[in-house]
């Protein structure tokens, strides 16, 4: 992990301390033995489910990554997509509009010898498929159920929309990536023309060589993808899949304190909502600001005594503990790999 990463980490843990403190000292109805007995009360079955939503959430990932890689040439095991998959969660959590999640995933990929190509081609398509399954879900949410979002306070419901013209303009980017890729290699091009003005590189004869052929396969990733609509549809169902799981956490929470299975639905379009608003704020893991959409959406829903209990149970599952469980995951990959390249140097 670099200087930036570590900086940006020890940022969403203060985030992480500030909003916990502001959310326990500011309700007058929460205490830790309260949330204490709140967890005992729960029910079991549901908070396995909620955990095993939070596993799923990782998984349709990777799957997603396999799928990608396997179509552009490169076959790759369920289990090393899942490895992709926790370490984009992770560094996605922890550094701003999600920025460091792609270049972590790339990391590992390309340790394990996949292509530099058919690397950024995957994670590209993927993040602008992620994206358009966040902007589907929160589109069915409004839609469907108007009256949820009408819920909200007005903040809220312009971070709603800040968050989905946001998305908007993501997934026009990420196309214009992925399908005019000449536009891509050329800002890379005059970036390494920078970077030897200011003395950053000493061989940008040989970072053009090597950018070259990378923008030749490329071009044959991007061209294998044009207009074949069924890889597409494929993946963007994986990535509403992963999204749904998440969302799923939340509704087993729910269940698991007593929540009316009737109400599911509304929780599900809460939590669109939740996530389409949250993306409005470059904050690490929307620290802070997901926290107060869904105690604005809960409103209502579930008592004014619960909502902080619900909200820490159900946070705590599908975010804290999905990181922790991503930076085991991650840790133990990355100390395997470099003992793997150490060995095949001395070898």
């Amino acid at each position: 992990m670099d200087k930036k990463k570590i900086l940006w980490f020890l940022v969403f843990v203060l985030l992480v301390g500030l909003t916990l403190y502001t959310l326990i000292t500011t309700s007058k109805t929460f205490s830790f033995d309260g949330f204490v007995t709140y967890m005992k009360q729960a029910n079991p079955f549901w908070i396995v489910c909620a955990v095993i939503c939070m596993l799923l959430y990782i998984l349709f990932e990777g799957i997603s990554i396999k799928c990608l890689t396997g179509f552009l040439g490169t076959k790759i095991s369920v289990r090393k997509g899942f490895i992709y998959s926790a370490a984009d969660i992770f560094f996605s959590a922890i550094t701003p509009s999600a920025t460091g999640g792609q270049p972590a995933s790339a990391f590992f990929m390309m340790t394990d010898g996949i292509p530099a190509s058919v690397t950024a081609m995957s994670l590209i398509l993927n993040i602008a498929l992620y994206t358009v399954s966040i902007i589907i879900i929160g589109l069915v949410s409004v839609i469907f159920f108007p009256g949820v979002y009408m819920n909200f306070d007005i903040l809220s419901r312009v971070l709603v929309v800040l968050g989905f013209v946001i998305q908007i303009v993501c997934v026009a980017s990420f196309l214009i990536v992925v399908y005019k890729d000449k536009v891509l290699f050329k800002i890379l091009d005059k970036l390494i023309g920078v970077a030897k003005k200011l003395h950053l590189t000493k061989s940008a004869s040989k970072k053009r060589k090597k950018l070259e052929k990378i923008a030749t396969e490329y071009k044959e990733c991007s061209s294998a993808v044009a207009n074949r609509f069924g890889i597409i549809v494929k993946i963007l169902i994986y990535n509403i899949l992963q999204r749904l799981s998440q969302i799923g956490v939340t509704a087993c929470v729910f269940l698991a304190v007593g929540g009316n299975v009737a109400a599911i639905p509304r929780v599900f379009a809460i939590q669109g909502c939740v996530i389409l608003g949250s993306n409005a704020v470059p904050v690490p893991g929307a620290v802070g600001v997901a926290d107060y959409l869904f105690l604005e959406g809960f409103r209502g829903v579930v008592p004014e005594s619960d909502i902080i209990n619900i909200e820490l149970l159900s946070r705590g599952i599908s975010f804290y503990g999905c990181i922790i469980l991503c930076v085991i995951i991650v840790a133990v990959c990355y100390l395997i790999d470099k003992k793997r390249i150490r060995k095949a140097k001395e070898g």
